[in-house]
């Protein structure tokens, strides 16, 4: 049982590297391509900190069709992201809404949301559906390439902290390599682990795929936004729980589906998806009507998450 624990905490740890040797690279190598900065902010860094997600999910699905697992991770990882990612920063410092966030990306948020409800029904993610979400991740970068030249990316900040980073093009695909392999790595170790524990205990792997796997995997959110809202980075932290969570349904659950087709227990769409898209409106809700977002609302929002997980 120790083995199992041990597994976890080694897959989430190598999760965490992985995707920061990832970010460094891919971010500073985009930088030096001449990617524009709004499509580095909202694409390379948002897919970059979903890698967790994306490889625990597929690790998942080739272990042995653990369909709880897989898409368990998604939802879970999204009602952390907003909820105990969100209301942790928020906690930390209270933050202003830019309107890019409020007009574009917190709409967006709710569709996807919503497409992934959709396309669950009436009891598994098959491989077309799958393609519909890899459509819908495709289309939303192009809408970013589309719209990069009209605004300033909001983790302008973060990026140039990037660009600052003297590495060499050779270091840089070093980085990438050495996260991939991380990745798949500790992607592995988090997610056997989990499901020994979950057979130890009797738990479903349902339960094990919305809290341990998704907390496992968003550790990379988590740290990110710690560590912005500390240095007065807003804009970073709300692009990137918004990103991570648009490139979660529509990149990880669609590659995850691809690999094999999702299987996933009624209480999913009884309980977790509910959860996800009500505390999706209410975020939306809260973005659109408040000038700034408080620390009550981070009181609130990491409430809502501890009594989810109490329901479980």
């Amino acid at each position: 049982m120790w083995l199992a624990f041990g597994m976890i905490a080694l897959g989430a740890l190598l999760l965490w590297g992985g995707a920061e040797a990832m970010v460094k690279g891919a971010v500073k190598l985009a930088l030096d391509l001449g990617v524009p900065a709004l499509i580095v902010g909202l694409t390379v860094v948002a897919i970059t900190t979903s890698l967790p997600e994306l490889f625990a999910s597929v690790a998942a699905q080739v272990v042995g069709g653990e369909g709880d697992v897989a898409l368990g991770n998604v939802v879970g990882s999204n009602i952390a992201n907003l909820g105990l990612v969100l209301g942790i920063a928020l906690l930390i410092r209270p933050m202003q809404i830019p309107t890019v966030i409020k007009k574009r990306e917190m709409p967006i948020v709710f569709a996807a949301s919503l497409l992934l409800f959709i396309v669950m029904l009436p009891d598994s993610i098959g491989r077309i559906k799958g393609l519909v979400l890899l459509t819908g991740m495709v289309g939303y970068t192009v809408y970013q390439f589309k719209i990069s030249g009209e605004e300033k990316t909001i983790s302008k900040q973060a990026l140039e902290q990037e660009a600052t980073l003297k590495l060499s093009f050779g270091r840089e695909i070093f980085l990438v390599i050495l996260g991939v392999i991380l990745l798949i790595v500790g992607a592995g170790s988090l997610v056997k682990g989990a499901i020994s524990i979950a057979k130890h205990f009797g738990l479903s792997q349902l339960v094990i795929g919305v809290t341990i796997v998704a907390i496992g995997s968003s550790l990379p959110e988590i740290a990110t936004v710690i560590v912005a809202a500390l240095k007065k980075r807003t804009d970073l932290i709300l692009g990137n729980v918004f990103g991570s969570n648009i490139y979660n349904i529509t990149m990880v659950a669609s590659i995850a589906s691809l690999v094999r087709p999702i299987k996933y227990s009624p209480q999913m769409l009884y309980l977790d998806i509910p959860v996800m898209l009500g505390i999706t409106t209410l975020v939306w809700g809260l973005v659109h009507f408040c000038k700034k977002l408080t620390r009550w609302h981070g009181a609130l929002l990491l409430t809502i998450y501890i009594l989810y997980l109490i329901n479980l």
